[in-house]
């Protein structure tokens, strides 16, 4: 576990990404697995549609997740002969289910109630659905009550890490950006809060993955394998 920026206020909020962060990707492997496409299919998924709506955001494009999630999905599909023949809209429908059923990361209720315990406001920004999988994987584990917002990136009109999608999470909250710190297992996200002026917390939960932004980027305030010890780093601010 590491801590820097001493000279920073003590947060008022965390802000948590979603998919990764709160819940594993690979919730819905076994739905792939089901769609005829091999479980090692979700990462490769996944990377797609945040490729291209990352890129169609830099280009100042705004679609949203649903629109790639599909796009992709179908043609997984029809590179697989064996795969279910399922529009890409309908697979998409599938996998976002299994996502909305999936359970946290077996660390995250507890950690979440202390930090919530410590008076920490919570709070969600996702590049996916907030109603749609975020409300649900919290009401499972008994903790969406302790969140004060379910944000997503249609609310915003922006993907995370744009600027703009974080600046919108701010002000929902009602505070200053240095006020608030971004939670993510993506160095991509961490980075994106920092350019907009929040805190950051990169929580490591693939140990193939360390932060790796070289030094010369800004770096996160707290560096930890999981939720607990955030909490722990937290505590100690």
């Amino acid at each position: 576990m590491a801590s820097s920026g001493a000279q920073l206020p003590r947060p008022a909020a965390l802000l948590f990404d979603l998919n990764g962060t709160l819940f594993p990707v690979d919730s819905a492997a076994a739905t792939f697995r089901q769609l005829g496409l091999p479980s090692s299919a979700v990462e490769l998924w996944f990377s797609r549609v945040l490729r291209d709506g990352f890129a169609a955001q830099l280009s100042g494009t705004f679609l949203p997740f649903k629109h790639y999630a599909a796009c992709h999905l179908g043609s997984l599909l029809d590179a697989h002969p064996a795969a279910a023949r399922l529009s890409g809209e309908e697979a998409a429908q599938r996998v976002v289910a299994a996502w909305a059923a999936a359970d946290l990361w077996p660390d995250a209720p507890a950690a979440l109630r202390t930090m919530h315990a410590a008076g920490l406001q919570l709070a969600v920004l996702t590049n996916g659905s907030a109603d749609g999988v975020a409300r649900s994987v919290l009401q499972k584990a008994g903790v969406e009550g302790m969140f004060a917002a379910l944000l997503d990136i249609n609310m915003a009109q922006a993907w995370k890490p744009a600027r703009q999608s974080y600046a919108f999470a701010c002000g929902q909250l009602g505070l200053r950006p240095d006020q608030v710190m971004m939670v993510a297992s993506h160095p991509w996200d961490i980075q994106g809060a920092l350019q907009a002026g929040l805190q950051a917390a990169y929580v490591q939960r693939d140990q193939s993955e360390p932060y790796g932004f070289p030094p010369g980027c800004q770096q996160p305030r707290i560096v930890a394998r999981d939720f607990s010890e955030l909490a722990q780093a937290l505590a100690a601010l």
